[in-house]
């Protein structure tokens, strides 16, 4: 070919790519929706096969072209021909290209036909489906695989790349949070309500425009000033150019209306209140001297101290009142935390007597000093000596929370309707009264440290000495800070229970030795990477720890909790071979901390039936209580479902342990059916020892309402099993009976922290 020709074909090929661009741009990518590509039709089909995780091993490093991946994963799954994907990449998808996908997955073309009123049989192999075609055709494909992988989503688009600062790749900001977009140009559908098709926050295509008019609801104004408005929608900063502002505004929450585009009004909602907050749940808030406030359906809530950002609902803690709450329409449309908080107090529930119940009949209640009952606008005096009964329907409830107080705040309330181990307990602080649907519900607000006073001597003997107890004091205070923060019982208005649930409570009572230990550890938590942390805790360890997998946790935000010996050696062994941590359990080393305390190991001879109806006793609850860690096996699957009896056990296998030896799984098989439990807890308490003696290392005997520990094995017996165990607890953490042989050594409390929470430092909350 001539120099001339040469240059004529290159002239003809680009305008061909030019045109073919053209081609593309208008008919797959105008607003007509004229035909869908193949790329992204392949994008669609193979997010409805799989996740975006197994699709991305389709990828080629050497090709970073976004739709490589579906096409090769489509190509090599047969969903689409194969061998051209270098070539019609680009090209329109095609009624051949849908017949090819409909053979492939054996899909009737009438059953398409009926269910779309589309018959792919009537169109030539290359003429393109349109778009709203495909979604129609695609739609029926959703329905047809039936595992909801795959579905709609209405959203709002607030920023993608190239619209919003700080935005990744085919990354979108949206008024549900960060979702992806690959392959797909959502510039034009900014401040536009969308229907989208959507798996695992990857949009695979724009279902429908549902409207151009939007309301951002209750955003965060930063300020407002000349022409333009600087707030944050959902977690999203924006800057939005207006008209001239009538008056500038700042640091206020309003909504922000919208068309095509263009501001066309703002809203302020300037109205606020303040108060402690009581109670929050669901659609509802309590606030002091408010009471009960219902919450808009737009609700949010903003933090405004360091970084203004909007956060969770959760970070409305009960009992303090650094909110302020926004109120428009009689309802509450946002709350702005103004300030970090100082957790100073906690606010514990007082079960029943035994801990069996968060709810009470009655409350009786005397002081050692003179006390104030308030509700309502009525405060009562009365003397510490006098005792006032609340029932469910007396006068003292109608008007919401009781609130009792001491005259001297060195006095302690008294609650007489509950026994502890040294009889009716005495309270430093506060105590609330409340009535839900259950019964009366009691919370004890007190100074963290006071809590302390009560918790330590509960949780470790006083006997241990003051080095021991200042262990366990930062343990308690750190477990304590970060349950504060959890808002567990936020619906109460409570922060923890006083049971075992968190940590025991007032059972024993105050001891000098532990308010020594308090006192000299004031303000102390342990923490990792300068955040406190959660200092789990138990009673004694069968020579060796665990890490989260005992609960079926993922170490990764753990790594301080580790699975070691606990010695002097501080060793870290792998237990979870079986005949490993069999020949493990079967022996004793007098160097463990623990040796020597009862529980370090620990014998139980148990019958077949006696196991049989512990396990059909406690299965239903244990059922109800974590219904994702009970299967029972159907057609050799593994499902969780309601299940109430095994029949008799004819067989206990160990499925897996963790590296510390704990069972976290066990296969039990019965006549009537075969399940799957994980959960150490769960785990314990199905085959519990129930009326069954456990003997101790030095031969004594005890009874107790669940195993020990999932640190055992089993031996079948004549009559059933012998169950050989170690430890006492869940065994993450710290040993509490390993402290005192540590302290015996000359340990000091915080050498001590930093064997049970590697990598962990002591720092002070309130400084």
């Amino acid at each position: 070919m001539s120099k001339k020709g040469k240059i004529i074909l290159f002239v003809i090929t680009v305008i061909s790519v030019l045109l073919m661009s053209a081609f593309i741009i208008f008919f797959i990518d105008n607003s007509n929706n004229r035909c869908i590509s193949v790329a992204r039709a392949s994008k669609m089909l193979a997010l409805l096969e799989s996740d975006k995780t197994t699709i991305n091993s389709y990828s080629d490093g050497n090709d970073d072209r976004w739709y490589y991946k579906y096409m090769n994963y489509c190509q090599k799954n047969g969903l689409t021909e194969k061998d051209k994907i270098k070539k019609i990449y680009n090209r329109a998808y095609t009624y051949g290209d849908l017949r090819f996908y409909l053979n492939s997955k054996k899909i009737s073309i009438k059953d398409v036909e009926e269910a779309t009123d589309i018959n792919p049989e009537k169109h030539k192999d290359r003429e393109y489906i349109s778009d709203a075609d495909f979604k129609r055709v695609y739609d029926y494909f959703i329905v047809k695989s039936g595992n909801g992988n795959v579905h709609t989503e209405e959203i709002t688009i607030l920023g993608t790349n190239d619209t919003l600062e700080g935005v990744g790749k085919w990354q979108l900001h949206t008024n549900k949070g960060i979702y992806y977009a690959e392959g797909i140009n959502m510039d034009k559908y900014v401040d536009t309500l969308i229907q989208v098709y959507v798996r695992d926050k990857e949009i695979l295509s724009v279902s429908i425009k549902i409207s151009d008019e939007i309301v951002y609801e209750n955003v965060y104004f930063e300020k407002g000033e000349g022409n333009t408005i600087t707030a944050y929608v959902g977690k999203t900063r924006r800057v939005f150019n207006v008209g001239s502002l009538d008056k500038n505004f700042s640091s206020c929450v309003g909504d922000i209306k919208m068309n095509k585009g263009v501001v066309t009004s703002v809203v302020l909602k300037q109205d606020t209140i303040n108060g402690k907050v009581l109670m929050i749940d669901g659609d509802k808030v309590e606030l002091e001297n408010y009471g009960v406030l219902y919450l808009d359906d737009n609700f949010h809530v903003y933090t405004t101290y360091g970084i203004i950002e909007e956060t969770d609902i959760e970070n409305i803690l009960v009992g303090y009142n650094i909110t302020d709450f926004v109120i428009a329409g009689k309802k509450v449309c946002a709350a702005v935390i103004s300030e970090p908080m100082v957790a100073d107090n906690i606010r514990v529930m007082i079960m029943t007597t035994g801990f069996t119940s968060l709810f009470h009949e009655r409350v009786s209640v005397k002081a050692t000093g003179d006390y104030i009952v308030k509700y309502g606008d009525v405060e009562e005096v009365h003397k510490g000596t006098e005792i006032v009964d609340i029932y469910p329907e007396s006068g003292y409830l109608s008007m919401g929370r009781i609130s009792i107080t001491t005259v001297n705040k060195e006095d302690k309330i008294t609650i007489l309707n509950v026994n502890k181990s040294y009889g009716n307990p005495s309270y430093r602080g506060d105590i609330e009264i409340a009535l839900y649907d259950e019964g009366l519900v009691i919370i004890n607000e007190v100074p963290i440290e006071e809590y302390l006073y009560a918790v330590v001597p509960s949780e470790m003997p006083v006997r241990f000495g003051v080095e021991a107890l200042k262990v366990q004091a930062v343990c308690a205070r750190s477990y304590a800070y970060k349950q504060l923060m959890n808002n567990s019982y936020g619906k109460y208005g409570a922060h923890v229970d006083d049971s075992v649930n968190f940590q025991v409570y007032n059972n024993v009572e105050e001891k000098d030795d532990s308010i020594r230990a308090v006192k000299e550890t004031y303000g102390q938590v342990e923490a990792f990477n300068g955040k406190p942390i959660t200092t789990y805790y138990y009673s004694t360890s069968c020579g060796h720890t665990s890490d989260m997998s005992v609960w079926g946790g993922d170490n990764s935000g753990t790594p301080y909790l580790t699975s070691k010996k606990v010695n002097n050696s501080g060793e870290k062994t792998d237990l979870s071979d079986e005949e490993n941590f069999r020949k493990y359990i079967n022996s004793v080393n007098e160097n463990d901390y623990d040796y020597g305390f009862g529980y370090y190991r620990w014998k139980i001879n148990i019958s077949s039936d006696d196991l049989s109806i512990s396990i059909n006793e406690n299965l239903y609850g244990r059922y109800c209580a974590s219904p994702g860690n009970i299967f029972v096996k159907k057609n050799d699957t593994w499902v969780s479902e309601e299940v109430r009896n095994i029949g008799k056990l004819e067989e206990i296998r160990v499925v897996k342990r963790t590296s510390g030896g704990a069972i976290s799984e066990i296969v039990l098989k019965g006549t009537d059916a075969e399940i799957l439990v994980k959960n150490e807890l769960n785990i314990r308490y199905l085959l519990c020892s129930r009326n069954n003696p456990i003997t101790l290392l030095k031969g004594d005997t005890t009874t107790f309402y669940i195993l020990p520990s999932s640190y055992c094995i089993f031996d079948k017996t004549e009559n059933g099993y012998l169950i050989t165990g170690g430890g006492y607890g869940h065994g993450i953490g710290m040993s509490q009976n390993a402290v005192s042989n540590m302290v015996q050594t000359g340990m000091t409390y915080d050498e001590i922290l930093k064997f049970f929470y590697e990598g962990s430092e002591i720092i002070n909350v309130y400084e």
